[in-house]
């Protein structure tokens, strides 16, 4: 079984709003917006 090694990126690093813009899949698009609010910390439900 492979070694994971762990990553220290942060949701802040990446900037998933300018990426959902030129995303031309909807469904990557939904995710790269979730990701966005999540680096805002908003939570899911709000």
């Amino acid at each position: 079984m492979p070694k994971l090694t762990p990553r220290k990126h942060q949701l802040t690093d990446h900037d998933f709003l300018k990426l959902s813009k030129t995303e031309s899949n909807p469904r990557a698009r939904i995710k790269l917006l979730m990701l966005h609010q999540l680096s805002l910390s908003h939570s899911l439900y709000q």
